[in-house]
């Protein structure tokens, strides 16, 4: 195997190693039996994967690499030139990504936009009101995660503004979630947006593979709009995400008798910055530094 694909492999089964370790691989010479006797030595957790993937180790992974290379997805490994500047000083960032259109992350600015599976129609009125004046106002990306409801209202949004969406897929890009998400990837491709996971191709939707997808989401944005949250949902755990990686959050104003949109509230009073309109929206957002970090 090339050392990409000895990188892919570890990535792909999970295998959690760190920057300096990572590097020591990409400089790994020698033969393959070489190779495979170190991995074996200094990772020995890889070993609970070898009874399943060990066999047919080399197999897998070009089998995944064949894939990508027939679908015209890329692959990008930590460090190189297209890898999300934005992830780059993360504790234990992905070490590679599979993306599909156009790796527009580190072009302009990027706003997270985040919400509920069943938002009311108020949220998504509001969505439709603001978010294209916004979108024609600034020159952003918006990053968002693909889930029905929220999520999808803001991808849909910007494609019909032409502005470029970065979905980020909580599976493998094979077997895109949710399930009738395809649907929309040549509709994103061509506003210039881009399809991007952290799992090995084949790799069917997990539920914890959301809770990794989320952090990606808060990482790479400058700013994180909560447009509606109940008080224990998937976009309360991205504004935790993001608060934890030192990001700011905004949300819409509820009443407290919105069951739906308690999680604002709680948002709010924790300090979140109050959108009424995209005006406020746009002040929050250009108040935000880049993310530029220096290779």
């Amino acid at each position: 195997m090339e050392w990409k694909d000895l990188v892919a492999s570890l990535s792909w089964l999970s295998v959690r190693i760190s920057t300096a370790e990572f590097r020591t691989l990409l400089t790994l010479m020698g033969s393959e039996e070489q190779k495979l006797r170190f991995l074996r030595r200094e990772f020995p957790q890889i070993e609970r994967f070898e009874k399943r993937y060990f066999l047919n180790w080399q197999d897998w992974v070009k089998e995944q690499f064949d894939w990508c290379k027939e679908q015209h997805v890329k692959i990008v490994i930590f460090g190189e030139e297209d890898y999300p500047r934005s992830l780059l000083h993360l504790s234990n960032p992905p070490r590679i990504l599979t993306y599909l259109g156009s790796p527009v992350w580190d072009k302009r600015k990027n706003l997270g936009v985040v919400g509920s599976r069943k938002p009311s129609s108020l949220s998504l009125k509001w969505m439709e009101e603001n978010l294209p004046q916004f979108l024609h106002d600034v020159e952003v990306n918006v990053v968002s995660g693909g889930a029905r409801g929220i999520d999808q209202r803001a991808h849909l949004i910007s494609i019909r503004n032409q502005t470029p969406t970065v979905c980020w897929i909580p599976s493998g890009l094979k077997n895109i979630y949710p399930v009738n998400f395809d649907y929309w990837v040549g509709a994103i491709l061509e506003s210039g947006g881009v399809l991007v996971s952290s799992f090995a191709p084949f790799f069917k939707m997990q539920k914890s593979f959301f809770h990794i997808r989320n952090l990606w989401i808060a990482q790479m944005s400058q700013l994180v709009f909560v447009v509606e949250a109940n008080r224990k949902s998937g976009s309360m755990l991205t504004a935790q995400k993001a608060l934890e990686v030192g990001k700011s959050i905004v949300t819409l104003p509820s009443s407290p008798a919105e069951n739906f949109s308690l999680g604002n509230l709680d948002l709010l009073f924790d300090g979140a910055g109050l959108v009424r309109g995209h005006e406020d929206l746009k002040f929050f957002f250009n108040s935000e530094p880049s993310s530029e970090v220096e290779y």
